[in-house]
């Protein structure tokens, strides 16, 4: 009873990002301080990742002051937020479209967010939308786009492709957000891991015919995304791929509907 108190500082750190926060332990298991957020760390100004045409080189805009492509940004897991997304995504379409080229999105929604949130508190689940994000970008091509959608839901938009590809990029995701692993410890190494987060996708996409709009592909994922939360979560539902799309990429689609991911 007499010992030196030990020190009851502890840390949650991603096995994705390899960032650690400050946190106090708190009657029997490790929950976050209300400490200085994790998205408050401050970083250079880049581009989102998923804008098409890389860094902004440090260009700021003459009216507001702020670098370049700041304001498309999702402070905390980088990729493009709402309002970058609205402009990039229209883009990207448009350029697709021109070229003869099919698009699928990708709507990924987090099962296990709420319960890390509840359970662990909003700096761990900070950490888990940050691994999460870090999947999204190791799982997509440097040419397509990534953004967060809100809360816990992700967006991916694949120029170029069927939506039948579109599915094994799905299932990367999936399995990758599978592997997340952020630990939950105290400074002498003992606690434990946050594990077994799962996610849902939505899959829509197939050729641009004209009238198709980015409105279109999102209400397709996310009636899709709808099928397979409510089949359980954890797996892959696409939509019928859209009018027009050739009858050969509309069998794949068939063909990959009784897998796991269909």
């Amino acid at each position: 009873m007499g010992g030196k108190r030990r020190s009851v500082s502890a840390w949650v750190k991603s096995a994705a990002t390899g960032m650690a926060v400050p946190t106090r332990a708190l009657a029997g298991f490790t929950r976050p301080a209300a400490s200085r957020p994790v998205a408050a760390r401050e970083e250079p100004a880049r581009r989102p990742t998923g804008w098409p045409g890389g860094g902004g080189g440090g260009e700021r805009c003459r009216s507001c002051g702020q670098p370049v492509g700041y304001w498309s940004t999702d402070k905390l897991t980088g990729l493009l937020n709402r309002w970058g997304w609205d402009d990039a995504a229209q883009d990207t379409l448009d350029r697709a479209r021109g070229r003869g080229h099919p698009v699928a999105l990708l709507i990924i929604d987090l099962d296990c967010f709420k319960r890390v949130n509840d359970e662990f508190g909003h700096l761990v689940g900070d950490a888990v939308l940050q691994a999460s994000a870090g999947v999204l970008r190791a799982s997509i091509r440097d040419g397509d786009l990534a953004g967060r959608f809100g809360g816990d839901e992700f967006l991916g938009l694949l120029p170029g492709v069927y939506p039948a590809a579109a599915l094994a990029v799905a299932e990367r995701i999936r399995d990758g957000i599978s592997r997340i692993r952020v630990r939950v410890g105290v400074d002498d190494g003992s606690g434990a891991g946050v594990t077994g987060c799962t996610a849902s996708i939505g899959v829509a996409g197939g050729a641009l015919l004209p009238g198709v709009d980015m409105v279109d592909l999102l209400r397709r994922a996310d009636a899709a995304l709808r099928d397979a939360k409510l089949a359980g979560g954890d797996r892959i539902r696409a939509a019928d791929p859209l009018p027009g799309t050739c009858p050969h990429h509309r069998r794949l689609r068939l063909a990959q509907a009784g897998q796991r991911c269909g």
